[in-house]
């Protein structure tokens, strides 16, 4: 742990403290002795290490972990039962607990014995949470500035740096594909027209218009890769994209939600897409093959090229630069701002940027180069290559 940081409270006087305040009710706070809660507060950075901490930010700590349970019936009771949603501050510990059962469905007994246990289990969860998350992001800091950290929180940093690397694979393919699409239909001299016949009697022929639908489809299966990505993401971390500062994490979070609002798929789309992943066992072969050959599938194939056919953008290849792996609105006049396909492409980069800079600030720490992690542009390997025949 880096110098002057808190370590956070035990997970059992935490709790314990969290089920005084509700018997005795959020109105006596200030009367009551919280250390754990004190620690906590220090631990996660709201206040300094020898500051005094009042009643008011000990309750805005609750607050924040309460808004990390979320809505729905386990998020409503536990605001209730601390006298913490609006209009109910000054009832009695008694009545709210007694509201809180109505709302669940269950009788005071049982909903003391079961619900209020898992609403005190996971409030001090979220609360310890939100702590580890502060050291990790401090430890990020002074590995940056080359300031003490421990070797833990530098391990446990280089294992989101894979996991968020695991999802920009992903990404990078899908706005390549995308690009490579439209870059193909727009391409000069038509280099992949084949009349049919030239390679024998067999050869139905090709044309710009299939090579460009091909590169749509492994697209649409970099896409799934992603969705699978970012589940397991989900699973593993919660859903919280942790890097150097929150704006960063807000910009990475909203480039992941960007990329699937952008898409043309619904939920149940994607779900469809993930299974069909699982089903392929995670190959591209296996999955179009399904794709191919399954009535949803194809219908989803469809949707997918449906969507990417509303592009009507150009862009000149010699015009690209390097604040951009791929042709956004951005620097390219003729990308339009309103097209989905490329509003999809700069959530992409958006997404790699992020990752790649908050990288190399810290890469140097683990002996490892920054320049390690980038990205192959496949128009500066097609210029350099050109249409092999």
């Amino acid at each position: 742990m880096g110098s002057g940081s808190v370590a956070p409270p035990t997970f059992g006087d935490l709790k314990g403290e969290l089920a005084l305040i509700r018997r005795e009710g959020i109105v006596r706070l200030r009367l009551l002795d919280l250390p754990a809660l004190t620690r906590l507060a220090r631990a996660c950075g709201e206040a300094d290490p020898d500051q005094v901490v009042e009643a008011p930010l000990i309750e805005e700590v609750i607050r924040r972990g309460l808004d990390e349970l979320g809505g729905g019936r386990l998020g409503e009771c536990a605001l209730l039962i601390f006298g913490l949603e609006p209009g109910t501050r000054a009832d009695s510990p008694t009545q709210l607990r007694r509201e809180a059962a109505e709302r669940w469905g269950l009788s005071e007994a049982r909903f003391r014995r079961d619900p209020q246990e898992l609403i005190l289990t996971q409030l001090a969860d979220a609360l310890l949470r939100r702590a580890h998350q502060h050291q990790q992001r401090m430890a990020h800091l002074n590995l940056e500035r080359r300031l003490p950290t421990t070797s833990r929180l530098a391990v446990s940093w280089l294992e989101r740096f894979e996991a968020y690397y695991r999802v920009w694979t992903p990404i990078t393919g899908l706005a390549g594909d995308l690009n490579a699409y439209r870059f193909t239909l727009i391409e000069e001299g038509r280099p992949y027209d084949r009349v049919p016949g030239t390679d024998g009697p067999g050869d139905l022929g090709y044309s710009q218009e299939n090579q460009a639908a091909g590169y749509l489809t492994t697209a649409l299966w970099h896409f799934t890769c992603y969705l699978v990505g970012v589940q397991r993401h989900l699973q593993r971390f919660g859903g919280m994209w942790l890097l150097s500062d929150a704006r960063a994490e807000q910009e990475l979070a909203d480039a992941v939600y960007r990329i699937g609002w952008h898409s043309p798929n619904n939920e149940r789309d994607d779900s469809y897409l993930r299974g069909l992943y699982e089903q392929a066992g995670g190959e591209l072969h296996p999955f179009r093959v399904l794709l191919e050959t399954d009535r949803i599938g194809k219908a989803t194939e469809a949707e997918w090229h449906e969507w990417a056919a509303q592009c009507r953008c150009i862009w000149r290849t010699e015009a690209e630069v390097e604040q951009e792996p791929y042709p956004t609105h951005r620097h390219h006049a003729g990308v339009d701002r309103g097209c989905q396909l490329h509003a999809m492409v700069a959530a992409c980069n958006d997404f790699c940027a992020l990752v790649d800079d908050d990288w190399k600030r810290v890469a140097d720490w683990y002996r490892l180069p920054a320049e390690a992690v980038g990205m192959v542009r496949e128009s500066g390997l097609y210029e350099d290559w050109g249409v092999r025949s």
